[in-house]
């Protein structure tokens, strides 16, 4: 549920989204401005889900995600700012970090002192994590990790990443600073989605790393990437369904300002099968996840499953929401002037990030064909 401090919370989030956060632009500069960055640090956006004991705001579950879908509703780059920084990385560190770790690298994180990174994905490498080549080695007391790593949101801009690297088939995490020796960042530009994401490249060389760097024990990296995708499908589901429902908010808005034949286009019955249909996803969408939040909240074992699923339903509502919204707008829609055509663009990198809707079909399917009875 929501508490009333969550309730004053999310208002005045709303407040400040709508003053600071101009999807279309930071689309058009291909980047988010520092001034946003440092503004998101200071009203303590940067550590929403981390305890008020480890200097966060304390959020509860579904007030994260009703904040992250208010962000993916103005710009789902920076949505996605929230999803790497909060659930991929800072929320993993609470969870398997030593105390001497939370106790330095939380200060840094949620001041916004650091920007963190995920990096997973590699070149030859997506969802298929078996397969990843960067390589680590023992080096005395340290660590020794070569490879490179691709698709790396706000890789280009990260102080530190969160480096998934493999020592035979045992494969561990690690936290790299972006200015350690052997590190080469590459930013990726003029994508379809996401455009100000600050995606990069980033090639490890022989990069040496202290052993306090490693998170988690040695060989339990599956563990972790296992435990951080969770988190990020959790986000992303809550981004999906702000950017469903702002292509929604838009299609009704241009159906009943838009005329044809003398009529706005609201009173002719086809597009109110379109906007009967977009409506009905948005709201099944938000179900799914609501569901997913009380699960998590509840610590429940099948709050993992819930998370698949919502993420998987709220992607794909995502994707066919917008399309309907394009439509309605017709040759508009191709358009920048109108926000629906960066909505279009946006959705579609839902059904890819944090595990395709394919892999998602299989988790759910596995999972089904065990436990629902």
């Amino acid at each position: 549920m929501i508490t009333d401090e969550g309730k004053i919370f999310l208002a005045a989030a709303k407040t400040f989204i709508d003053e600071h956060v101009h999807g279309a632009a930071f689309d058009k500069a291909q980047q988010l401005p520092r001034s946003l960055l440092k503004l998101l640090a200071s009203h303590g956006y940067l550590g929403i889900n981390i305890s008020r004991e480890q200097g966060g705001l304390g959020m509860n579950a579904l007030e994260y995600g009703l904040f992250t879908e208010l962000l993916g509703r103005a710009c789902s780059s920076t949505r996605t700012l929230l999803t790497v920084h909060c659930s991929l990385v800072t929320e993993t560190l609470s969870r398997w970090g030593t105390e001497q770790q939370k106790r330095h690298w939380f200060a840094l994180l949620v001041s916004g002192e650091t920007i963190a990174s995920f990096a997973v994905s590699e070149p030859a490498h997506g969802s298929d994590t078996r397969g990843i080549a960067t390589r680590y080695r023992k080096s005395g007391a340290d660590y020794v990790i070569s490879g490179t790593k691709k698709w790396i949101s706000f890789g280009a801009i990260a102080d530190v990443f969160l480096v998934f690297a493999k020592c035979d088939e045992q494969m561990s995490a690690f936290l790299i600073d972006r200015s350690a020796p052997g590190v080469r960042v590459e930013p990726i530009n003029n994508l379809l989605s996401q455009r100000a994401s600050h995606l990069a490249e980033i090639t490890f060389d022989e990069v040496v790393v202290p052993n306090t760097r490693l998170l988690g024990a040695e060989g339990s990296g599956q563990l972790l990437l296992m435990s951080a995708l969770d988190n990020g499908r959790y986000s992303v589901a809550w981004g999906a369904c702000g950017v469903a429902r702002e292509a929604l908010v838009q299609m009704i808005g241009y159906a009943q300002q838009r005329t044809q034949f003398g009529s706005p286009l609201a009173e002719f019955q086809l597009v109110q099968g379109l906007i009967g249909d977009a409506a009905s996803e948005v709201h099944a969408a938000h179900a799914l996840c609501e569901r997913a939040a009380s699960q998590r909240m509840a610590r429940s074992c099948h709050a993992g499953y819930e998370t698949t699923i919502a993420k998987y339903v709220a992607s794909k509502a995502a994707v066919s929401v917008t399309a309907r919204a394009l439509q309605v707008h017709g040759a508009n829609g191709l358009s920048d002037d109108f926000c629906v055509e960066r909505l279009f663009r946006d959705a579609k990198a839902l059904e890819i990030i944090e595990g395709s809707s394919q892999m998602q079909q299989i988790t759910i399917s596995n999972y089904a064909l065990t436990a629902e009875k």
